[in-house]
């Protein structure tokens, strides 16, 4: 939890440093819980001590069940709670295999005529939606409506792949490229490549091949540093070396960690420390509108 001023007042909800502090609270709670049943039970009530003992046992049994209940749902199970709250959704966040996404990229894009301008968003299972709550959710989609009220002629088509790292993408691009004929690109990654430790040299590599292939064809690339929560650090390297590799090669860039960073205590961005929600995708879509038109102005289509 975070104030206007930057002030953190809560780190994380599961902050073990507080473990011991409040395991000493609580057992100051309990004595004095039952010190005051006692004073209730035997002296304002005059109860007998058996009486008394009764009471007492009986309520310190049910605390302890809802104790027990509390801590084996919140953090010994955590990881199985999580599955079923997708079951509130109509289907949409069950991610299909990599071969069916491919082949609704294929079957819906390439290979079919194009009359309209094409921005071709690459990236992974973040871009592809997964945690919004149905397809118009996605900050691709939400991306495509705002610019169409400008240029109705103008779709974005989602490369999003759930699994993908820098180098999978790269390789679909090149088969696509050709076929799909875009006019302006966006590459969103950064997480993947850090998780499946895909070397800075690699991940550097294989976003310079795409964007070479894109110069040479005058198609404008953008890249777009993945957000995600902000507690998780592992794709820290994998940004830095994005955001230099844009300075040195004179490419848009749109951080868009440190921008949903900034927008933390706003509501619930994330689905877990990866996926955004449908509020977090309509934040995402908002903040990269806004840098996204400056920069289309200066890099013409």
């Amino acid at each position: 939890i975070t104030e206007k001023d930057g002030n953190t007042i809560f780190d994380s909800f599961f902050n073990w440093k507080l473990v011991p502090k409040l395991s000493f609270y609580t057992i100051l709670f309990f004595c004095l819980y039952l010190s005051l049943a006692y004073v209730i039970l035997k002296i304002l009530l005059r109860l007998e001590n058996i009486v008394v003992i009764k009471y007492t046992a009986y309520i310190n049994f049910n605390l302890l069940l809802i104790a027990l209940f509390v801590y084996v749902a919140m953090y010994s199970h955590i990881a199985k709670i999580y599955p079923t709250i997708s079951k509130v959704y109509p289907g949409y966040p069950v991610i299909p295999t990599t071969e069916e996404v491919i082949n609704q990229i294929k079957n819906q894009y390439a290979d079919n005529k194009k009359n309209q301008t094409r921005i071709w968003f690459v990236g992974s299972s973040q871009t592809w939606g997964a945690g919004v709550y149905k397809e118009e959710d996605t900050f691709v989609r939400r991306i495509e409506k705002e610019l169409q009220k400008n240029n109705p002629n103008l779709e974005c088509i989602n490369g999003g792949v759930s699994g993908f790292t820098s180098k999978l993408a790269l390789d679909l691009y090149k088969e696509l490229f050709t076929k799909i004929k875009p006019d302006i690109v966006v590459i969103n990654f950064s997480h993947n490549d850090a998780i499946y430790k895909v070397s800075l040299e690699e991940y550097i590599k294989n976003l310079k091949e795409i964007v070479e292939l894109n110069r040479k064809h005058l198609v404008t690339t953008i890249l777009s540093v993945e957000p995600v929560e902000i507690h998780f650090d592992e794709p820290e390297a994998h940004r830095r070396a994005m955001k230099d590799f844009a300075l040195r090669e004179n490419i848009p860039l749109i951080d868009m960690h440190t921008e949903l960073a900034s927008k933390y205590d706003e509501g619930f961005l994330w689905w877990d420390r990866v996926h955004l929600t449908s509020f977090g995708n309509s934040l995402f879509a908002e903040t990269m509108l806004e840098s996204f038109k400056k920069i289309i102005k200066f890099y013409p289509v």
